[in-house]
């Protein structure tokens, strides 16, 4: 329940729980001390852990090794497996990954400028970590730095993820096992100004998905679609790799048209929401927007705003990085009207 930490003791319950005969007490029982700042110290882990374990690198690989040791062989399986990284605080990546980046600059989207970041409204400027993304933008140094972190988390997740391929090959499941990699959201690095990952430009919005079924002939391998998939259609994609049919209540379609033909038609649209404030005032509140995203074009409102600043309109097709509104350009107004429809038919509808 709740995030993991990136650092636990050895002997933690956490740690050392198998899943399957204690399952009413699988919480952490490192020292309080050592629980502070998700179990980390300002290089490694917390000073007050004696004997540290790391989550993505050391005891996660070890449950899951766990739970293929428990499983019948007889029957197929299904396992989920969440890991923190990249999730914050970046300095949590393992020891071995300590020196990579470093010097390195990081490359920056074009949409990384004081230009770009002032150009946003006001209530924007001011929302939940906005400032933190706007000192980004004026300091490549500390972005670098920060970035860095980052990348070591990622390698860590990297890492862990190898290691579960490895592990199906081990005991032979690799050539019957469907591994389904995504993500829960995206992050601003600056762009636009921002930090965090609340809003609907498209650094937040969009997350890594890969499907890989080795029962796939290897002349299909390896393709990419360039329709729009969504998380809601992963539980659909499942069920139908089980055989099983989705619930009539379900959203989401399976992808597995798709795997087979890349071109094979997906979503021509959906509807964004995020709604949650946080805190009604700076600088810990988030502007509450909804919105549509097509294909070439993205319609975002600002819910609680009047006025110009509103609405936003870009053409995705000719304006990839969003630095261009056109929702005041009156040549665009068709198109606004219509996205403006389309948002509130999908918020009249998806109940």
């Amino acid at each position: 329940m709740g995030q993991t930490s990136y650092w636990h003791e050895r002997t933690c319950n956490y740690v050392t729980n198998n899943g399957t005969t204690a399952r009413t007490n699988f919480f952490c029982s490192c020292p309080p001390q050592g629980r502070k700042g998700d179990g980390c110290g300002p290089n490694g882990p917390n000073p007050a852990l004696k004997d540290p374990v790391h989550a993505e690198t050391e005891f996660v690989p070890a449950k899951i090794r766990s739970f293929l040791d428990q499983r019948d062989p007889a029957k197929p399986f299904c396992l989920s497996v969440s890991l923190k990284a990249p999730h914050g605080p970046w300095q949590g990546y393992a020891p071995r990954f300590a020196n990579d980046f470093d010097g390195m600059d990081i490359p920056r989207r074009g949409n990384v400028t004081l230009e770009e970041a002032l150009r946003q409204p006001e209530f924007l400027r001011q929302s939940l970590e906005a400032p933190r993304g706007l000192q980004l933008v004026k300091s490549p140094e500390q972005r670098n730095k920060l970035l860095h972190q980052y990348y070591r988390l990622i390698e860590g997740l990297d890492s862990c993820v190898g290691g579960i391929f490895q592990e199906l090959q081990q005991r032979g499941l690799a050539d019957n096992t469907v591994i389904v990699f995504t993500s829960d959201n995206g992050h601003f690095a600056a762009e636009h100004g921002f930090f965090g990952k609340w809003f609907m430009h498209e650094e937040s919005l969009r997350v890594p998905l890969i499907i890989f079924d080795p029962r796939v002939p290897a002349k299909q391998r390896g393709q990419t679609a360039t329709g729009m998939a969504l998380n809601i259609d992963i539980a659909p994609t499942i069920l139908e790799l089980a055989g099983l049919p989705a619930p009539a209540a379900m959203q989401g379609q399976s992808l597995l048209p798709v795997i087979r033909t890349p071109d094979a038609p997906l979503h021509a649209g959906f509807f964004y929401e995020h709604l949650y404030r946080h805190d009604p005032k700076p600088p810990n509140h988030i502007e509450p927007s909804e919105g549509v995203r097509t294909l070439n074009w993205k319609y975002i409102v600002w819910v609680d705003q009047t006025g110009p600043a509103r609405e936003e309109l870009y053409n995705l097709h000719n304006d990839p990085l969003e630095m261009k509104n056109l929702a005041t350009d009156p040549s665009h107004q068709q198109q606004l009207d219509q996205l403006r429809k389309q948002c509130h038919a999908y918020r009249k509808n998806l109940k």
